[in-house]
């Protein structure tokens, strides 16, 4: 089984670029590893293919989808698939249409937190991507409303860019909600491997 795949740019990354998970040619998230590629939006300055203006260290977490009790930290990862559509007020180009919070179907977690967790988001598939390797078209990230201790909404957002690009095919969004608090993450060696704070 395949999992959920969280990459983030690490500190010090000076670019507008924010690394997108699959790589579009190559949309193998697999149980031994993902391509990832850097995505820029429009007008932020051409990427040539493979290539970018600046290498980007990256941090990911990988989790398989389900509930997860990792030391008595409580773990849950799983995918929504969706269309629903968010954008900035100011760049609403005639005829889009955004969907109201309202009207958009929850993501219920199978696990009840005591509290509301910590969520993680990243795009996980590439199906309305015309720009890549150049600048994404469109471009996307994913907007979140309400993290209940049992559920949450996702959306794919489009910031300020909704004349580059059209969304027409639903994407899924991976998810991971980790209970809030410190915790220490011990591999299966049983050695330390990071502290974390969510």
């Amino acid at each position: 089984m395949a999992p959920l795949a969280r990459v983030h740019q690490s500190i010090g990354a000076t670019h507008l670029g924010s690394p997108r998970v699959p790589c579009p040619y190559r949309q193998d998230i697999t149980a031994i590893g993902f391509s990832a590629i850097i995505a820029k939006p429009p007008k932020s300055g051409k990427v040539e293919p493979g290539q970018s203006d600046e290498s980007m260290w990256v941090s990911y977490l990988a989790v398989l989808p389900g509930v997860h009790e990792l030391n008595g930290v409580w773990m849950e990862a799983g995918r929504t698939n969706t269309k629903s559509l968010k954008f900035g007020k100011k760049c609403k180009p005639g005829g889009l249409k955004q969907d109201p919070w309202g009207e958009i179907e929850e993501t219920r977690f199978e696990h009840t937190f005591t509290r509301p967790p910590a969520l993680l988001t990243t795009i996980q598939t590439v199906n309305n991507e015309k720009g890549l390797p150049s600048n994404s078209r469109p471009w996307l990230t994913v907007a979140v409303q309400r993290v209940n201790e049992d559920s949450t909404k996702v959306a794919l957002e489009m910031s300020e860019t909704t004349e580059y690009g059209k969304v027409d095919e639903r994407e899924k969004v991976g998810w991971i909600a980790i209970e809030q608090g410190i915790h220490t993450l011990l591999g299966s060696t049983g050695a330390l491997v990071r502290n974390w704070k969510v």
